[in-house]
C-alpha cells in the first residue's frame, strides 16, 4: 500500500474511533436539573433531627393526600451522590406554609412539619412521606427541594405536578418561577395516596 493511501486509512480509523467513543460518552451524559428560586419561606429555624416523614403517625397524622416521593441523586455522568442531604419543604393542604412571614399563620395543619430533610445512601437514593401540595394565591402546587453536600449547595430548586390546571396560571408563577417540563412530578395512585419517582442531576 502506498504511504499515502496508508495515512488516508489511518486518519480515517482514527477519526472513526474518535466518533465511536464520543458517541457513548454523549449518550451517557445526563442533563443537570434545572434551579429555581429557593423562595421566601425557607424554614428559618429547622428541627436538631430532621426526619423524611412530614405527615406524621398515629392520631397526629397531618391532613392532606399522602405522597411517596423518592428517586436518586447523581452526577451528570450518571455517579451516585452518595451522603448528600436532601431537603424539602412545602406547604400544608391548605396551601399554608409553616413559616412566620407566611400568611394565616396559626391556621397551619399542627401535624404536618411542612420540613424534613434525609441523607442519601450508597446507590444516591432518597424517599420522602408527604403530602401531594397544595396551590394558593400566585402558585400552582409545588415542593421545594434543596441539596447539599455538607454545607456547599448543589441545587435549589421546586418540583411541580404534571397536568395541573395551575402550572401556568399564577401571577407569581410567570413572574418569577419558569415551569418546566423537567421539573414536573408524574403521580401515580398508591394505596390511598400516590407515589412519584423524581431524579436530581448535579
Amino acid at each position: 500500500m502506498h504511504s499515502n493511501s496508508r495515512r488516508k486509512l489511518l486518519a480515517g480509523l482514527s477519526a472513526f474511533g474518535a466518533a465511536a467513543v464520543a458517541r457513548p460518552l454523549r449518550a451517557k451524559s445526563l442533563t443537570p436539573t434545572q434551579a429555581q428560586p429557593e423562595g421566601p419561606y425557607y424554614p428559618v429555624s429547622r428541627p436538631a433531627r430532621p426526619t423524611a416523614n412530614l405527615r406524621g403517625s398515629g392520631s397526629k397524622l397531618a391532613r392532606g393526600i399522602p405522597l411517596t416521593l423518592g428517586g436518586q441523586v447523581t452526577d451528570p455522568s450518571g455517579k451516585p451522590h452518595t451522603g448528600v442531604v436532601v431537603e424539602i419543604w412545602q406547604a400544608d393542604h391548605r396551601g399554608i406554609y409553616r413559616h412566620p412571614r407566611a400568611l394565616q399563620q396559626g391556621e397551619e395543619d399542627p401535624n404536618f412539619l411542612g420540613f424534613g430533610a434525609t441523607t442519601t445512601d450508597a446507590a444516591g437514593a432518597y424517599a420522602f412521606q408527604t403530602i401531594v401540595p397544595a396551590p394558593y394565591t400566585g402558585r400552582p402546587p409545588h415542593i421545594h427541594v434543596k441539596i447539599l453536600r455538607k454545607q456547599e449547595e448543589l441545587l435549589t430548586t421546586q418540583l411541580y405536578v404534571e397536568g395541573h390546571a395551575e402550572n401556568e396560571n399564577g401571577l407569581l408563577q410567570s413572574l418569577f418561577f419558569r415551569n418546566s417540563d423537567q421539573l414536573m412530578m408524574t403521580l401515580r395512585t398508591d394505596g390511598e395516596g400516590q407515589r412519584t419517582h423524581f431524579d436530581f442531576v448535579v
